[in-house]
């Protein structure tokens, strides 16, 4: 994850090259007096346990990967085919 003002999504003072982007964008009025990891950090690693719901079985773009994700396109086949006829 990365901070949404060191992305140009938003203005925010503890990003001064932020405060450079056009005032169309959001700014932070006032941002928090102890900024969080991601405010004072580039980027900041998320422990695999919190998105363990989300996280896919194989790493992109592994062999392992590629053969799961062939396995999708031989599967949707015979769905496509009954919508044809």
């Amino acid at each position: 994850m990365q901070c949404p003002a060191a992305m140009g999504k938003i203005r925010c003072p503890l990003r001064p090259a932020s405060m450079t982007l056009d005032r169309d964008h959001p700014e932070i009025l006032q941002p928090p007096e102890h900024p969080q990891a991601c405010c004072t950090q580039q980027t900041i690693t998320v422990p695999p346990d919190v998105l363990a719901k989300t996280a896919q079985k194989h790493d992109y773009p592994s062999a392992a990967w590629r053969r799961s994700y062939a396995r999708r396109t031989a599967a949707a086949t015979p769905t496509e085919c009954q919508t044809r006829t």
